[in-house]
């Protein structure tokens, strides 16, 4: 019998980095491989390696793809007490 999965957590990202370094914490902690991702967005295993190692640069379009081979969407959410 396995576990079921944990439920997702919401993230705050601070910037590009950040992000980056927050999804490869949920691959692992997900067991998703790199191959897992790359298949999903039509690229090489090494090339999603490198942008999760920070060895290469992302371009933007590519943080909300990661995101979603993982399970995640990305979302603007208000701080609290802030107007837009």
């Amino acid at each position: 019998m396995t576990s079921p999965a944990p439920k997702p957590r919401a993230y705050r990202l601070r910037d590009h980095d950040h992000a980056l370094r927050t999804l490869n914490a949920i691959r692992r902690d997900r067991k998703v491989t790199y191959a897992d991702i790359a298949r999903k967005l039509g690229v090489s295993r090494q090339e999603v390696a490198k942008w999760l190692q920070g060895q290469r640069g992302v371009t933007a379009h590519r943080v909300p793809e990661i995101a979603h081979a993982l399970g995640y969407d990305l979302a603007l959410v208000p701080r609290a007490g802030e107007d837009a």
